[in-house]
This record gives C-alpha cells, structure tokens and sequence, in this order.
C-alpha cells in the first residue's frame, strides 16, 4: 500500500527540481536582459489604434549569429547599423520621429526602401579562391527571419570576415574584390589601405552577449516545458493516489463488514443446531460401524459354537461305543 505514496513523493520532489530550474535560467535571462538594455527601443504609439508590428525593432536583436567566436568580427562590419532600428515604411519612420516621444536619437531602416545590395558571386568566387576558404561573405554568418533578410544583407552584405589579416589583406585587395574585409579579432582592412583596430574584449562584445541571451531563453524555454510535463505527472499520480485510497477504504470496510456477519452467524441459532446435526451424524456413523463389528462377532461366535457341539456330539457317540466294547470284553473275561 506504501508504493504508491512513495511514487507520488517522489514525483513531487522531480516537479520542485523543475520549477527550481526555471527560476535559475529566468534569473540568467534576466541578467543578460540587464546587460542589453541599450538595444531596447522604446516610444510611445503616435496614433491611436497604432499597430505595432509595423516597427520590428532594433538589428541587432533581429539576427543571431550563428558561431559566438565570430561576434567582434560582425560587430565591426555592422558597425552603427547595428543599433538602427527597422520600420516597414517610411510613412511609419516619420510618425515615430514626429510624434512617439523618442528618448534617444536613433537612425530608423524602412523596409520598402532599404538598399539589399551584396557583393556579387563574382566577387564571392574570388575571395573565397583567394583566401583558400578562408575568407566568408559577413552575411552567411547571421541567420534571422525572412520577413527582414533585407535589412541582414544591408548590414553584412558587403564585407568578408577573414581568417587573419594575411588572409583579410589579399582578398581586400584582389582586383576581384575589392570590398572590406575584417579579421576574426576585429581588424578592419578596405581597399584603400586603411587598417583600423587594436585591442578588444570579446567578452563585451554586444553580438556574443545576445547569442548568450538566445541561449538562455532556449534554456528557459526548455525548462519551462520539463516543468510543465513534471507537473502534469505529479497532478496525474495525486489523483490515481487518492483514488486508490478511497478504494482501499472501502475494502477494508467491506472486510470489517463481513467478519462482524461472520461472528454473527457463529453464535446464531441456525448455526448452532447445524453443529449439533453434524455431531449427531458423527455419532450415528460410528454406531453403524459398532454394529457392523458387533454382528460380524456374532456370526463368528455361532459358526464356534456349531463346531463344538458337532464335537460334543462325535465324542458321546464314541464314548458309548467303547463302554459296550468294554462290557462285551468284561462279560468274555468271566
């Protein structure tokens, strides 16, 4: 009867792991969420009714970058675009401009006129020959939704991330090329000539910061799901529980019920004369049996008794016999 309280505590205890699990992955979303809220972008509807999906946030949180180590990299080519902030038209940039109370200046992309220009597989084939593979175009780095490839190709369609800056100097200067190139590290090479970079942090890098955030809420989202499937168990096995309980109250009812009928027809009336019968049918077999034994002896005792008065009745005849032969002989004698 124990295993199934057991069965129960011990799914409750997996739903309290659970939900200790979600809050630990909802803390580091929150930590993380802490550390990007400059790429929050708000304002106030500047009419009613307002539909906001029309503005579909800020580019940096509207991509993800597919390899963290290549983050410094991407921030480069971004550069300021990667905090503009993407509309679906020009009607809806200007009236955020004129009338949503913006906090802060910002550089607003309408989709309908965003310039999706990339650089041409002519110059792809020559990079990538170049460099022996070890140059890719900035825009096959990122993945984000259809609705705004536009906007990835605008920001990260017109440079390559290269290997080193051996690598990143030679396809920058193919005559192929000739378009920007950046180093893993950040380095920044143009046609030119112009080199820029120097020391940076990668653990401050904005991009690695939201593919750490992306990765958290996939966390939470998965424990979220664990919590809601442990829960669902232990609710299920509560109330098979309860009901077995109930059900085992009843039988042990029900056997209490029939001992107390037990006892009773024990001391009945009815039961009584049924064990007096049974002792006098006891009583009545055994005298059957005596009986039988009885006139078994008897019969033996008459077939004795027979014999001996045959004998009885030989030995006088004998006798008298043998007392006239002895007269006879007597008589002879005088």
């Amino acid at each position: 009867k124990g295993g199934g309280g057991e069965k129960v505590a011990e799914l409750e205890a997996r739903r309290e792991r659970t939900e200790s699990d979600v809050r630990a992955a909802q803390e580091k979303v929150d930590m993380l969420s802490s550390q990007l809220t400059g790429l929050d972008f708000r304002f106030r509807d500047p009419e009613a009714r307002f539909d906001r999906t029309r503005v579909k946030g800020v580019v940096a949180k509207l991509m993800q970058v597919n390899d963290p180590a290549m983050s410094t990299a991407l921030e480069v080519v971004a550069g300021g675009k990667l905090y503009q902030v993407v509309v679906d038209t020009e009607v809806t940039g200007k009236a955020l401009l004129s009338k949503g109370q913006l906090q802060k200046r910002v550089t607003i992309i309408p989709l309908n006129k965003i310039d999706a220009r990339t650089c041409n597989d002519r110059q792809v084939a020559a990079a990538d020959r170049t460099s022996r593979g070890g140059a890719q175009l900035a825009l096959s780095l990122v993945t984000c939704d259809v609705e705004v490839a536009n906007v990835m190709k605008y920001v990260f369609g017109k440079a390559f991330v290269c290997k080193d800056a051996a690598t990143a100097r030679a396809v920058a200067f193919d005559k192929d090329v000739l378009t920007n190139c950046v180093t893993v590290e950040g380095d920044l090479l143009n046609p030119s000539g112009l080199l820029t970079g120097g020391s940076r942090n990668s653990g401050t890098s904005i991009l690695a910061r939201l593919h750490a955030l992306h990765g958290a809420e996939a966390a939470l989202e998965g424990a979220r799901a664990s919590a809601k499937d442990a829960y669902d168990i232990a609710r299920e096995a509560a109330k098979e529980a309860k009901a077995a309980a109930k059900l085992e109250a009843e039988v042990d009812h029900a056997e209490h019920a029939l001992g107390l009928v037990q006892e009773r027809v024990a001391g009945s009336e009815s039961h009584q004369l049924g064990e007096s019968v049974a002792q006098l049918e006891a009583d009545l077999a055994a005298a059957t049996q005596a009986g039988a034994a009885a006139k078994q002896c008897k019969e033996d005792a008459g077939s004795t008794a027979a014999a001996l008065t045959l004998e009885i009745a030989s030995f006088a005849a004998e006798r008298d016999s043998r007392l006239k032969a002895a007269e006879t002989a007597l008589k002879g004698a005088r």
